[in-house]
């Protein structure tokens, strides 16, 4: 875009990487801030509601281990050898 219109005014509604790639911040991008709306002030308005998180530990038991290994062959049967032993050992 900055290629098509150098002097045009670009604005970004966020702080994130615009894409993986680049790792680019969009105040890098685009410049400084104009205007920042913090979460605890969208809270505080009432634009959003808080964000809550509370970790809990569910104890998991796996009753057809067959059928999951039935599913994990036919999900990974075109892989080769290494990228099947890669997949075993991230799980």
């Amino acid at each position: 875009m900055k290629a098509i219109l150098p002097h045009a005014i670009f604005i970004g509604f966020t702080g994130t990487p615009l894409l993986k790639a680049d790792k680019q911040k969009s105040v890098e991008v685009f410049g400084g801030y104009i205007h920042t709306y913090k979460f605890n002030e969208v809270v505080r308005d009432g634009v959003v509601l808080d964000l809550r998180y509370e970790a809990h530990n569910i104890d998991l038991a796996l009753t057809s281990p067959e059928r999951v290994d039935q599913w994990f062959a036919a999900k990974t049967r075109r892989l080769t050898d290494i990228a099947l032993v890669k997949e075993q050992r991230d799980y």
